[in-house]
């Protein structure tokens, strides 16, 4: 599979949001991001930003800084900076789908 709209929706598919792509490119986005850049010096300015204002979400934060730093960790080869980077970081991307949600759900 290496064209990246059958990848992607793959990815809808198993997000269980297909035929809604909208979502999963907004997904696709952030993943590519996180795995590109990880946490950094933004997140954690927003994550003070919050935590002045509402205590109760510094494990909300800790989460998300764990989960970055793993999906970065993990897949941070993916990202070459070639003519097939799109293409790693989507076949990335869908094996964090199929991690993440599992079997195939085609249901919005």
């Amino acid at each position: 599979m290496d064209d990246l709209n059958e990848i992607l929706i793959a990815c809808a598919k198993l997000r269980g949001c297909y035929p809604l792509m909208h979502r999963t490119l907004h997904e696709f986005e952030w993943f590519a991001t996180v795995v590109i850049w990880g946490w950094t010096s933004s997140d954690d300015a927003r994550m003070m930003n919050d935590m002045k204002t509402n205590d109760y979400n510094e494990q909300f934060w800790i989460d998300q800084m764990k989960e970055y730093e793993r999906i970065h960790e993990r897949w941070n080869s993916a990202y070459t900076c070639s003519e097939n980077d799109l293409i790693n970081e989507a076949r990335a991307f869908l094996e964090y789908c199929q991690e993440e949600y599992g079997e195939e759900n085609d249901e919005s």
